[in-house]
């Protein structure tokens, strides 16, 4: 294991490193480790706060067969799987006791990449995004955005930057 902070060219291939190094990257260990903790307290984070499947068919008055239809086939809900349990964030839910789906998040789901992160999701549903805009020009986060009624074209088009 190594320690402390090392050039790029130890872990590329000598071209690429030699571009790094022109522009001053270096690796550093300590902040690798620390982005890793924040990350993964994040995700626990993420997780503790999310619903699972027979709780968010109580709320929206359906199966638990049809959440998982809504997760893998239609992808019209959010989730994620920890082992064998889903875990579906509430950023997707709006209304007293969170409900009801945010309007039109559903249209939203099925431009997710696959397999991309659930941090990186929950992230980008719940930040404000500079190409969303308020009247006043502040930056609105999608679920702001859509909570608004404002078209979900323009959250529809972002997505796919994910």
């Amino acid at each position: 294991m190594y320690g402390g902070r090392m050039t790029a060219k130890r872990f590329l291939p000598p071209n690429e490193a030699a571009l790094f190094n022109a522009a001053g990257a270096v690796e550093d260990h300590g902040a690798a480790a620390a982005a890793i903790a924040r990350s993964t307290a994040e995700r626990e984070v993420l997780i503790a706060g999310s619903l699972d499947a027979a709780t968010v068919a109580r709320r929206l008055g359906v199966t638990t067969r049809r959440v998982r239809e809504r997760l893998c086939v239609d992808r019209t809900l959010y989730g994620f799987k920890v082992g064998r349990v889903w875990c579906i964030p509430r950023f997707q839910f709006t209304g007293a006791r969170a409900r009801r789906l945010v309007p039109d998040i559903e249209l939203v789901f099925p431009l997710i990449p696959e397999g991309a992160s659930p941090l990186a999701v929950e992230r980008f549903f719940t930040l404000p995004q500079c190409d969303l805009e308020d009247v006043n020009g502040d930056p609105l986060s999608p679920v702001a955005w859509l909570a608004a009624r404002h078209p979900a074209e323009a959250v529809m088009k972002l997505a796919f930057e994910l």
